[in-house]
């Protein structure tokens, strides 16, 4: 049997920080507005940087594109509604800040192995009466 997912567990671990200014000035923007429509311009203009060098920074610093971790910070954040909340998987899509809930589930999937239903089922509590 699977262990439940906490609070404190992301689906995905993640680095939260970099020894690079830029980066973690990217980070910062990415963790304040998760669940907005983030474009490139915006994180690069707060990390000070042009949209092709901070792209290329942050990939080679962090291993990982901008959109790969923009998504697997939303998805983490999509797994503690999933548990904690009832709303639908299209509200937690939107709230997420994913334009498509089927993105959102395909992305969902390929993170954590399973889809948002079947993490909610296996993961939720179970009320006791």
């Amino acid at each position: 049997m699977k262990k439940p997912h906490t609070k404190a567990e992301d689906i995905v671990p993640l680095p939260r920080h970099s020894e690079n200014f830029k980066v973690n000035r990217m980070i910062s923007y990415i963790e304040k507005h998760w669940n907005d429509t983030i474009e490139l311009e915006e994180i690069a203009q707060w990390a000070g940087s042009t949209p092709c060098y901070a792209s290329a920074l942050f990939s080679k610093t962090m291993c990982m594109t901008l959109v790969q971790y923009m998504n697997a910070f939303r998805i983490n954040k999509a797994s503690i509604l999933l548990i904690e909340s009832d709303m639908t998987t299209k509200d937690i899509s939107n709230y997420c800040g994913f334009q498509n809930s089927s993105y959102f589930i395909r992305i969902f999937h390929s993170l954590s192995g399973t889809t948002p239903k079947e993490y909610r089922k296996q993961n939720k509590p179970e009320l006791i009466h």
